[in-house]
């Protein structure tokens, strides 16, 4: 929850939304960089550690 604006104005719905996209590509990066990574270890002959 934003702290720093009232409920209900712009500047509140604007951190709450940055707030909830910040999440979500947080969230994907943490699932797409493994993917990307095994790739490019594939890609060059590379085992991972898992």
């Amino acid at each position: 929850m934003p702290q720093e604006a009232a409920w209900g104005t712009h500047a509140f719905t604007h951190q709450l939304l940055m707030n909830c996209v910040s999440v979500v590509v947080l969230f994907g990066l943490g699932f797409v960089m493994p993917m990307i990574a095994r790739y490019e270890a594939k890609k060059h002959g590379r085992q991972l550690m898992d």
